[in-house]
Protein backbone atom coordinates (compact mmCIF):
# COMPACT_ATOMS: atom_id res chain seq x y z
CA UNK A 1 0.00 0.00 0.00
CA UNK A 2 1.89 3.25 -1.09
CA UNK A 3 1.64 6.44 0.39
CA UNK A 4 1.48 9.98 -1.21
CA UNK A 5 2.10 13.52 -0.28
CA UNK A 6 0.59 14.31 -3.89
CA UNK A 7 -3.29 15.02 -3.27
CA UNK A 8 -5.93 13.50 -5.75
CA UNK A 9 -9.25 15.05 -5.83
CA UNK A 10 -11.84 13.01 -8.17
CA UNK A 11 -15.19 14.83 -9.08
CA UNK A 12 -18.08 14.66 -7.83
CA UNK A 13 -20.38 11.51 -10.13
CA UNK A 14 -22.11 13.38 -12.91
CA UNK A 15 -19.68 16.60 -12.77
CA UNK A 16 -17.81 15.58 -16.19
CA UNK A 17 -15.17 17.29 -17.97
CA UNK A 18 -17.54 19.65 -20.50
CA UNK A 19 -18.40 17.86 -23.96
CA UNK A 20 -16.58 14.41 -22.64
CA UNK A 21 -17.78 11.65 -20.77
CA UNK A 22 -15.12 11.73 -18.02
CA UNK A 23 -14.87 12.32 -14.63
CA UNK A 24 -11.47 14.52 -13.40
CA UNK A 25 -8.68 13.55 -11.50
CA UNK A 26 -6.31 16.63 -10.14
CA UNK A 27 -3.52 15.20 -8.79
CA UNK A 28 -1.64 17.83 -7.67
CA UNK A 29 1.29 18.58 -4.66
CA UNK A 30 3.83 16.29 -3.26
CA UNK A 31 7.49 15.88 -5.75
CA UNK A 32 7.21 15.13 -9.27
CA UNK A 33 7.73 11.38 -8.14
CA UNK A 34 5.11 10.75 -6.40
CA UNK A 35 2.56 12.64 -8.73
CA UNK A 36 3.52 10.14 -10.95
CA UNK A 37 3.20 7.29 -8.77
CA UNK A 38 -0.48 8.42 -8.00
CA UNK A 39 -1.54 9.20 -11.33
CA UNK A 40 -0.17 5.85 -12.91
CA UNK A 41 -1.49 4.31 -9.90
CA UNK A 42 -5.19 5.96 -10.89
CA UNK A 43 -4.45 4.54 -14.56
CA UNK A 44 -4.45 1.19 -13.07
CA UNK A 45 -7.29 1.42 -11.57
CA UNK A 46 -9.17 3.41 -14.23
CA UNK A 47 -8.15 0.37 -16.69
CA UNK A 48 -9.32 -2.51 -14.00
CA UNK A 49 -12.87 -0.63 -13.75
CA UNK A 50 -12.89 -0.13 -17.39
CA UNK A 51 -12.32 -3.82 -17.77
CA UNK A 52 -15.07 -5.15 -15.63
CA UNK A 53 -17.70 -2.45 -17.37
CA UNK A 54 -16.39 -1.60 -20.66
CA UNK A 55 -15.37 2.32 -20.58
CA UNK A 56 -12.40 4.03 -20.51
CA UNK A 57 -11.27 2.44 -24.38
CA UNK A 58 -10.86 4.20 -27.69
CA UNK A 59 -10.13 2.93 -30.97
CA UNK A 60 -9.92 -0.56 -31.39
CA UNK A 61 -10.58 -1.05 -27.70
CA UNK A 62 -6.95 0.74 -26.92
CA UNK A 63 -6.76 2.76 -23.34
CA UNK A 64 -6.81 5.83 -23.91
CA UNK A 65 -5.67 8.57 -20.85
CA UNK A 66 -6.25 12.02 -21.74
CA UNK A 67 -4.64 15.30 -19.41
CA UNK A 68 -5.96 18.69 -19.88
CA UNK A 69 -3.19 21.37 -19.51
CA UNK A 70 -3.43 25.25 -19.92
CA UNK A 71 -2.45 26.69 -23.51
CA UNK A 72 0.95 28.22 -22.58
CA UNK A 73 2.11 24.50 -20.65
CA UNK A 74 0.70 22.81 -23.83
CA UNK A 75 3.66 24.90 -25.31
CA UNK A 76 5.89 22.88 -23.25
CA UNK A 77 4.90 19.70 -24.56
CA UNK A 78 5.03 20.61 -28.29
CA UNK A 79 8.12 22.32 -28.19
CA UNK A 80 10.36 24.51 -30.85
CA UNK A 81 8.81 23.57 -34.34
CA UNK A 82 7.02 19.86 -32.48
CA UNK A 83 10.43 18.63 -31.29
CA UNK A 84 9.22 17.37 -27.85
CA UNK A 85 6.47 15.55 -28.59
CA UNK A 86 8.07 13.97 -31.73
CA UNK A 87 10.69 13.15 -29.90
CA UNK A 88 8.52 11.64 -26.80
CA UNK A 89 6.03 10.09 -29.71
CA UNK A 90 9.94 7.79 -31.15
CA UNK A 91 11.27 7.38 -27.42
CA UNK A 92 8.00 6.21 -26.03
CA UNK A 93 6.44 4.33 -29.00
CA UNK A 94 2.78 6.21 -27.99
CA UNK A 95 0.96 8.28 -29.43
CA UNK A 96 0.86 11.49 -28.36
CA UNK A 97 -1.39 14.15 -29.71
CA UNK A 98 -2.62 17.89 -28.69
CA UNK A 99 -5.85 19.06 -29.10
CA UNK A 100 -6.44 22.17 -30.70
CA UNK A 101 -6.95 25.23 -28.89
CA UNK A 102 -10.48 25.13 -31.17
CA UNK A 103 -11.28 21.94 -30.27
CA UNK A 104 -11.37 21.98 -26.96
CA UNK A 105 -14.59 22.88 -24.87
CA UNK A 106 -12.86 24.98 -22.10
CA UNK A 107 -11.57 28.79 -22.82
CA UNK A 108 -7.66 28.87 -22.05
CA UNK A 109 -7.27 24.21 -21.77
CA UNK A 110 -6.06 21.35 -24.17
CA UNK A 111 -6.80 18.05 -24.36
CA UNK A 112 -3.89 15.70 -24.59
CA UNK A 113 -4.77 12.53 -25.44
CA UNK A 114 -2.23 9.20 -24.99
CA UNK A 115 -2.50 5.95 -26.84
CA UNK A 116 -0.50 2.75 -27.25
CA UNK A 117 0.34 -0.39 -25.60
CA UNK A 118 0.49 -0.42 -21.52
CA UNK A 119 4.05 0.15 -21.52
CA UNK A 120 4.02 3.19 -24.27
CA UNK A 121 1.53 4.50 -22.25
CA UNK A 122 3.18 4.66 -19.29
CA UNK A 123 5.95 5.43 -20.48
CA UNK A 124 4.39 8.60 -22.01
CA UNK A 125 2.63 9.82 -18.91
CA UNK A 126 5.96 9.37 -16.92
CA UNK A 127 7.25 11.96 -19.12
CA UNK A 128 4.36 14.62 -19.67
CA UNK A 129 4.49 14.94 -16.02
CA UNK A 130 8.00 15.45 -15.58
CA UNK A 131 7.72 18.12 -18.40
CA UNK A 132 4.16 19.19 -16.81
CA UNK A 133 3.98 19.41 -13.10
CA UNK A 134 6.54 21.35 -11.71
CA UNK A 135 5.63 24.39 -14.98
CA UNK A 136 4.42 26.75 -12.86
CA UNK A 137 1.57 27.58 -15.27
CA UNK A 138 -0.29 24.45 -14.76
CA UNK A 139 0.54 24.67 -11.25
CA UNK A 140 -1.74 28.20 -10.83
CA UNK A 141 -4.50 26.33 -13.25
CA UNK A 142 -4.68 23.67 -11.24
CA UNK A 143 -5.47 25.70 -8.68
CA UNK A 144 -8.49 27.24 -10.36
CA UNK A 145 -10.27 24.58 -12.14
CA UNK A 146 -13.85 24.17 -11.08
CA UNK A 147 -16.00 22.09 -13.93
CA UNK A 148 -18.88 21.36 -11.69
CA UNK A 149 -20.19 25.14 -12.47
CA UNK A 150 -19.12 25.08 -16.03
CA UNK A 151 -21.02 21.94 -16.30
CA UNK A 152 -24.61 23.39 -16.52
CA UNK A 153 -23.54 26.09 -18.92
CA UNK A 154 -21.47 23.91 -21.02
CA UNK A 155 -24.28 21.45 -21.22
CA UNK A 156 -26.73 24.07 -22.22
CA UNK A 157 -23.84 25.65 -25.16
CA UNK A 158 -23.55 22.43 -26.51
CA UNK A 159 -27.55 21.87 -26.62
CA UNK A 160 -27.54 25.38 -28.63
CA UNK A 161 -24.84 24.37 -30.50
CA UNK A 162 -26.43 21.08 -31.62
CA UNK A 163 -29.58 22.90 -32.93
CA UNK A 164 -27.51 25.75 -34.47
CA UNK A 165 -25.66 22.94 -36.72
CA UNK A 166 -29.35 21.02 -37.01
CA UNK A 167 -30.27 24.30 -38.89
CA UNK A 168 -27.20 24.86 -40.90
CA UNK A 169 -27.59 21.10 -42.28
CA UNK A 170 -31.21 22.05 -43.44
CA UNK A 171 -29.91 25.71 -45.17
Amino acid sequence: NQKYRARLNISKPGVLYPTMRDRIALINGGSVDEIIGLAKFVVEKVVEEGKNTGGGRGKGDEEVIKLIVPNATAGLVIGKNGQEIKNLNDETKAKVIIRSQRESPVDGERVLVITGDVDARDAALTRLIELIAPDEINVRHNGKMDYARRDDRDRRDDSRDRRDDRRDDRD
